[in-house]
């Protein structure tokens, strides 16, 4: 190095222009064309619109799909609800794949909480799942059924994003004929 602080040995310049152009391949290319280091934004980032079209905004905070949207219930007020679902032979077969996707694992195939993950719960000291035939479930109605699947309880996760609101209603028709087994 001289007086100025330069680097004046060339072995040391080349290093450090092969450094700086690692650097350069390293942040810059990447299989794929896409930055691994994004230093700046660019424009495919922002949101587009056409010529002569105003800029999409966003949605309000809360805002109802046009088709509607699904009205939340306390458990007192679910409780006077019905099945909007008319049962029969489509809507129990319907039921029970419902049923096989989304319940069968914690309360088993036939709806007596002996799932493949009812185990675990034993093993970690928490209440089971529930036994759909059990006296506890028969004495509800379907509007607080409803509830439950709809909003979770205890270890029961909510389906309220899982299934829709019909979907969940169907289900109620798998627990109905576990009742009359």
């Amino acid at each position: 190095m001289n007086a100025l602080g330069n680097i004046t040995h060339p072995l040391v310049g080349r290093r450090l222009l092969w450094l700086a152009g690692g650097l350069v391949l390293l942040l810059g290319c990447t299989p794929t064309g896409a930055y691994r280091v994004d230093i700046m934004r660019e424009m495919h980032y922002q949101i587009s619109y056409r010529s002569q079209e105003p800029p999409r905004l966003d949605s309000p905070a809360g805002a109802v799909p046009v088709t509607g949207g699904e009205r939340s219930y306390t458990l007192s007020e679910a409780t006077a609800l019905t099945n909007p679902v008319p049962p029969g032979k489509e809507s129990l077969e319907r039921a029970a794949r419902l049923y096989q996707v989304n319940c069968s694992a914690c309360h088993g195939p036939k709806g007596r909480g002996d799932g493949v993950v009812s185990g675990f719960f034993v093993q970690a000291n928490t209440p089971p799942p529930i036994d759909l035939a059990s006296e506890r479930v028969r004495s509800r109605t379907e509007g607080q059924l409803f509830w439950f699947i709809t909003n979770g309880l205890g270890n029961m996760p909510p389906f309220r994003k899982l299934l829709t609101e019909e979907e969940r209603w169907t289900v109620i028709q798998f627990i109905h004929q576990v009742q009359a087994q």
